[in-house]
């Protein structure tokens, strides 16, 4: 079964916005994180800085998918996506945003919310996404 850093969204179409599994408490803000391990999957993930919080809004393993999605929901420079491997296959997650605080970050994902249909957006420490990039 995935864990809270994992998908839950299925193989379904990219308009199927199935948001990550509902956080743990992996991402909140208990403890700062220090600076990212490995290299980020993007050059928007890794222009965000490891200390602050970013949005998760898809993940699917249809890189294609996900681009299309991007280009279909976000104007250029807005979100980014990266690679993470789960149960032995690459996954693809957009993330959008970046904010200083996690109440931030929650209230920006509301927002978002209401702008994409059906969307459950999970906010995410930005050192703990750039540490699980593959790509």
């Amino acid at each position: 079964a995935p864990d809270a850093e994992s998908a839950s969204s299925a193989e379904g179409s990219p308009s199927d916005v199935a948001a990550a599994a509902a956080p743990s408490g992996a991402d909140a803000p208990a403890a700062e994180a220090g600076p990212a391990t490995a290299p980020s999957a993007s050059p928007w993930l890794a222009r965000l800085d490891p200390r602050h919080y970013t949005i998760q809004v898809l993940s699917h393993t249809d890189e294609a998918a996900v681009r299309r999605y991007l280009r279909d929901h976000f104007g250029d420079g807005e979100a980014g996506y990266f690679a993470f491997e789960l149960d032995g296959r690459i996954w693809f997650s957009v993330v959008t945003g970046e904010y200083p605080t996690y109440a931030q970050a929650t209230a920006a994902g509301a927002t978002l919310a209401g702008r994409i249909p059906g969307l459950e957006p999970w906010v995410r420490k930005v050192a703990i996404i750039q540490a699980k990039a593959i790509r």
